[in-house]
């Protein structure tokens, strides 16, 4: 695993992924772009799991939610897991090189020190979760080019407040995601 961090955003990339990443973009074995990798890391995460992506206007719309809900008047903090992900036997899993570790393992190191945790690893189990003091970001299903606009991205608060985020929701409530439909 490796992390990256700039701003309030953490970037937690399986070794996979960065070397996916890395043989595609080559940013990373030049510091000066390191900043701009993570950056688009970032917001490729966010669009994926149905938040506007490049709109920066749409992302802050998302976390004026985000922050509205916690009561927050600074800056989000933010970590974000990048994985290839799968279940096996009833649990959600990211490969990290050789290794498959629990998604629930990432949370319990992670939950409470990020406002927002955003989770873009697939998960073909459709697990569940719920953090108990960090919102959290995460698809039941495949996290692809194509769960931006229709897929089963939730939005869980610590509260228990769930929310669906897609692309096709955001346009439908003009990207103001104060107005984001509850499912419970």
């Amino acid at each position: 695993m490796r992390k990256f961090s700039i701003s309030n955003n953490d970037l937690f990339l399986s070794e996979d992924f960065y070397e996916q990443e890395n043989k595609t973009f080559y940013l990373l074995d030049r510091p000066e772009l390191k900043d701009d990798f993570v950056d688009y890391i970032i917001n490729f995460s966010h669009c994926h799991l149905g938040v506007g992506g490049l709109r920066l206007d749409v992302r802050k719309s998302f976390h004026g939610l985000v922050k509205k809900v916690l009561g927050l008047n600074r800056a989000l903090t933010m970590g974000t897991l990048n994985a290839h992900g799968d279940s096996n036997s009833n649990q959600w899993v990211y490969q990290d090189g050789d290794r498959v570790v629990p998604v629930t393992d990432w949370i319990s190191q992670n939950d409470g020190n990020y406002d927002l945790v955003l989770l873009h690893v697939c998960n073909p189990g459709n697990i569940t979760l719920s953090l108990k003091k960090s919102v959290v970001l995460y698809c039941k299903g495949k996290v692809d080019g194509t769960s931006c606009r229709t897929g089963n991205n939730i939005l869980s608060f610590p509260s228990g407040t769930e929310y669906v985020v897609n692309w096709k929701i955001g346009e439908k409530i003009g990207h103001d995601y104060s107005k984001l439909p509850r499912t419970k």
